[in-house]
């Protein structure tokens, strides 16, 4: 392909042909319509915005395909601006007293401004919109409220000014015990990861029976304070069951390996006045194999 042949009065149809001799491809720009030409002048902008953007740039001009692309490119633009100015009328493209350049440049700037008005008009239908779904979002939340306070009345289940001061007062109550948690995860995360660090640092720079006895001191004092604060903790969810009418809260083990009155576990003897019921043996029965663990010899 010679270069010259590209500079012809219209290069869309030297561009088509270069299309049909060399890449076996047949393109119509003619028959092609307004929003064909747009769409597909954008597509190809797209494809070689990205290659320009990425590293492929450097060896672009040895790639067939992005040569094809540009010269797509070249003669999409050139059937948009011939279309555009054969709709402009005959002197729209060399108008009466000025040069083709003066008329290039007036048809630029016509452009441009017509690009800035739009912009603007759609920037305005931008702001409309949002404010019409800021509106519609407003009348929204206020049908839901609305329905919500009326099944609020209709189920029973509207607070009243006492119940919601009597949750205040549960919150503030539960609060504490919260509080006790994080002061029980603080004592926690000092015992077993900033002491062991800080007693390594005494043993580096101070001396190791300094760290050793350092360690033991500091491991009886944080083990009292966890233990205090745990015990402190069940104390006040205990408080907080009373008031929630919930009753006391255990804590889980807390009765584990607690004697019964009279020292057995779980085997106290009857009531008083009662008599013990007899063995299984003085009822001529055989005790069950898997109550004694084992069958009778």
């Amino acid at each position: 392909m010679k270069l010259n042949e590209l500079a012809v009065t219209r290069p869309t149809q030297q561009i088509a042909k270069v299309f049909e001799g060399h890449f076996d491809q047949r393109v119509q720009f003619d028959s092609m319509n307004r929003k064909q030409l747009h769409n597909m002048y954008r597509q190809v902008r797209g494809v070689l915005s990205e290659v320009r953007s990425s590293p492929a740039r450097h060896t672009s001009e040895q790639n067939p395909a992005y040569l094809k692309m540009m010269m797509m490119e070249q003669a999409l633009a050139e059937k948009i601006y011939e279309d555009e100015m054969a709709a402009q009328g005959p002197g729209a493209t060399n108008p009466v007293g000025m040069d083709p350049q003066q008329a290039a440049a007036m048809a630029a700037k016509q452009k441009m401004d017509k690009k800035d008005q739009l912009t603007k008009e759609l920037e305005d239908l931008k702001k409309q919109v949002t404010n019409k779904q800021n509106e519609l979002n407003d009348v929204n939340t206020s049908v839901t409220v609305q329905e919500w306070h009326r099944r609020a009345r209709d189920g029973g289940y509207y607070l009243s000014e006492g119940e919601v001061q009597q949750a205040q007062v549960v919150l503030a109550a539960q609060d504490m015990v919260d509080k006790l948690q994080d002061m029980i995860e603080d004592s926690t995360e000092m015992q077993f990861k900033e002491l062991p660090a800080l007693v390594d640092s005494i043993k580096n720079q101070i001396g190791q029976e300094q760290a050793a006895q350092f360690n033991n001191d500091a491991q009886s004092a944080l083990s009292g304070l966890v233990q205090n604060l745990q015990g402190s903790k069940q104390q006040l969810e205990q408080a907080l069951g009373v008031v929630t009418g919930q009753g006391p809260v255990a804590m889980p083990g807390a009765d584990a390996g607690k004697m019964p009155p009279g020292g057995d576990m779980g085997l106290a003897g009857p009531p008083p006045g009662e008599e013990m019921p007899p063995a299984p043996e003085e009822m001529g029965a055989a005790a069950p194999a898997a109550a004694l663990g084992r069958g009778r010899r």
